[in-house]
């Protein structure tokens, strides 16, 4: 049930608390909150997390920025094959980004690729344990969930290890 957040079963309701988050997932559900940032913030924040600079996003010899994402392997690259204009703190947040948006928040439409805006500015390997990344995590699989339960819909993304988990739990 999308209004609800609430699993309709014959028993009766059931919905994914956040103290199942936490008791699943192992992560902080106290904490900062994540804002999503405006589209015209992305490019800076992300331009500045890859180490690149912001017009060279959208140049397709790069390969960075590809329909409203970032392609996955552009990022894995920067955190595999470090260069020297890179530093170390732009590797590891490159890495931070790839991990959080791989895991917590995976976005299946159009390929492989990260959807920048809830967890970019979060990435900074410096204040990423500040967040409440459960309630975070649980808000988006919430939104995704309501997503699926649309007549149209083709398919079911979010973290995914949560739903699996808690259902079998």
């Amino acid at each position: 049930q999308p209004d609800t957040n609430s699993f309709h079963l014959p028993f009766g309701e059931m919905t994914i608390m956040l103290h199942d988050v936490e008791a699943i997932l192992g992560i902080r559900v106290e904490g900062k909150r994540l804002c999503a940032v405006a589209d015209a913030d992305h490019a800076d924040l992300l331009a500045e997390l890859l180490a690149v600079d912001r017009a060279a996003l959208y140049t397709e010899a790069l390969g960075v920025w590809e329909h409203g994402g970032v392609k996955i392997a552009s990022v894995l690259q920067r955190c595999l094959y470090p260069s020297a204009r890179r530093t170390h703190d732009a590797q590891l947040s490159a890495y931070v980004f790839l991990l959080l948006g791989c895991t917590l928040f995976p976005d299946k439409s159009g390929g492989n690729k990260l959807r920048p805006r809830d967890i970019v500015e979060a990435c900074d390997p410096n204040s990423v344990g500040k967040f409440s990344w459960g309630s975070a995590t649980l808000a988006y699989l919430y939104r995704q969930l309501g997503f699926a339960s649309w007549a149209d819909a083709a398919g079911i993304t979010g973290c995914l290890t949560l739903l699996q988990t808690w259902i079998y739990e």
